[in-house]
Order: structure tokens, then C-alpha cells, then sequence
């Protein structure tokens, strides 16, 4: 029942809100609406349809307690049917390598470091969360929710949507975040970066000015106040 209200209440916002204010295409309304609780997706309709079935198997139950055993075996159909089906677009059957390859950049940045550090790229030329799967510590990122005083931070910086991180190189920040290399289809300034790396396409940095993952404070002052 819970389901769903929450689709009744989602579905009866995505058509009366845009009637009194116009949802961007870069807020979260806008992407609940338009993907999440989409009656347009079958992965939707699956999500509302499980519970429902769930019910009516039980209330079958109540009246006739022998089903009992049939209504264990309808749950766990009805609970492999959703996480395949839901799931399809996240678990694909070919080889990750496939879907993933070992390119050059990528095998410079592994090997370049001995110790950590952080990665971070413009003008979406290495997508968002794609350091995880080479083992690469990336300081942007897509990721909802996100901690308030993380976004705090990236919003004092001049980030704009705070769900969907793109750090700048010259931000004050990205030095004390441990980033030693940008990845940019842009010319970064040779005073603060070291060009290690260039195609046609994307040039990879080293930043001269990234400090160490963990490092000593012996001077502090403590701000109460936001700025």
C-alpha cells in the first residue's frame, strides 16, 4: 500500500507541478518524474505490479491458510522476476573488459603514482564514477544524496549542481583534496601543471602544487561562521 500511495502522490505531482513552475532538466524533481516514477518505463510499471500481486496472495492466504505454501513460491518468483527485470540494464552479459578496456591514460595514471592520490577531469572527458572501476580515486562524481557539508564545500568553490560533481582545476580546493592529475581537453597552466600526456583528444596533468593524502596540521583557526 505504501508503493502504491507514494506512485499515486509522484504521478499526480509530475502532472500538476509543471502547470505552476518549469522543472529543469538538471534537478532531481525533474529526473524522479521523468525516469524513476515513469509510467513510460516497464522497470515502473514491475515496481508497482510486485507489491500488488504480493497482497493479493496474502488476503488469498487469509481465506484459505492451506495456500500458505503456494504464497512462499509466489514470493520468490515475484521477487527474482523484479531484480531481473530491474536489474537487466545494470547487469549486462558481456565482459566487462568489453565494456571497460585498458587504454593507455589509464594505465600511466596506475602505474605513475606509488602513492594515493586523487584524479579529477573537465568538460566530461572522463565520466562521472568511472574511477571506481580502474581503481582510480576521482574527486567528482554522480551521487544522490550527497553530505551537506561536502556539498557545502563544493558550492563555496562554484559548483552549481552538487548531485553531479565537476570540480575546476583552479579551484583553492582541489590542492588540498590530494589531486595530482587533471585530465582536460583544454591547455591547464604550466606554472601550476606538468603536461605528462597528449592525444588528439585529452591531455593528461600533474599538478606540482597537490598535497598528500594525509598530512600534519599544526596551526588552526575555527570558523563558526559560513562564508
Amino acid at each position: 500500500m505504501t508503493t502504491i500511495i507514494v506512485f499515486l502522490v509522484i504521478t499526480t505531482l509530475k502532472y500538476t507541478l509543471p502547470l505552476f513552475i518549469e522543472l529543469n532538466p538538471e534537478t532531481v524533481g525533474y529526473h524522479l518524474f521523468s525516469n524513476i516514477f515513469s509510467w513510460d518505463q516497464v522497470k515502473t510499471i514491475i515496481t508497482v505490479l510486485v507489491p500488488i500481486a504480493a497482497s493479493i496472495g496474502y488476503l488469498i492466504v487469509i481465506i484459505r491458510k492451506s495456500l500458505f505454501p503456494m504464497l512462499e513460491r509466489l514470493l520468490i518468483v515475484l521477487t527474482l522476476a523484479e531484480l531481473l527485470i530491474i536489474g537487466w540494464g545494470y547487469n549486462p552479459t558481456i565482459k566487462e573488459a568489453d565494456i571497460f578496456p585498458a587504454v593507455q591514460a589509464v594505465d600511466i595514471l596506475q602505474k605513475e603514482e606509488t602513492q594515493p592520490f586523487r584524479i579529477m577531469a573537465t568538460d566530461g572527458i572522463f565520466p562521472a564514477n568511472y574511477g571506481a572501476v580502474y581503481g582510480l580515486s576521482y574527486i567528482g562524481g554522480y551521487d544522490i544524496p550527497v553530505f551537506q557539508r561536502y556539498s557545502d564545500l563544493y558550492v563555496a568553490q562554484g559548483g552549481k549542481v552538487d548531485y553531479k560533481q565537476l570540480w575546476a582545476p583552479e579551484w583553492p580546493l582541489v590542492n588540498a583534496l590530494n589531486v595530482k592529475y587533471i585530465i582536460s581537453s583544454q591547455e591547464l597552466d604550466g606554472k601550476k601543471f606538468n603536461l605528462i600526456y597528449s592525444t588528439d583528444y585529452f591531455k593528461i596533468y600533474k599538478n606540482k602544487n597537490a598535497m598528500p593524502r594525509a598530512y600534519m596540521v599544526y596551526d588552526t583557526e575555527i570558523i563558526n561562521e559560513k562564508k
